[in-house]
């Protein structure tokens, strides 16, 4: 309830956000075929950007981006693919909601990309 209540999470759980959204995609990874099926926990969309956030409620949750484990930069930035498709030309940011940390991290591109490196969007 705290993370709710928070202000700083406030443009989360507003009019432009939507929650637990299910998605079906065609991708390829190093070229062979699969399909991405996943639930993205919150997006949040503007006018410029879509921001794609996961709940996480790790015990020990990470306090510094290089500690966050690899499969969840991946997760992540599979998400953020897929945002791209559905809102083209809107810049695409992916975060981690630590909810035992009540504290959102934004994950930078870069580590994205190369979590994701091999993976293209049909």
């Amino acid at each position: 309830m705290t993370i709710l209540d928070n202000p700083a999470f406030a443009h989360l759980f507003g009019a432009t956000s939507r929650a637990e959204l299910p998605f079906l995609a065609n991708a390829r990874r190093n070229g062979a075929p699969i399909r991405l099926a996943g639930r993205i926990d919150r997006l949040v969309v503007d006018d410029h950007r879509v921001l794609v956030v996961d709940y996480k409620s790790d015990a020990a949750a990470p306090r510094l981006v290089a500690d966050v484990p690899g499969v969840y930069l991946t997760q992540l930035g599979l998400y953020a693919l897929v945002a791209g498709q559905l809102f083209p030309g809107k810049e695409v940011l992916a975060g981690i909601l630590w909810t035992t940390l009540e504290s959102l991290m934004i994950l930078p591109r870069e580590d994205l990309a190369g979590a994701t490196r091999g993976f293209t969007m049909e």
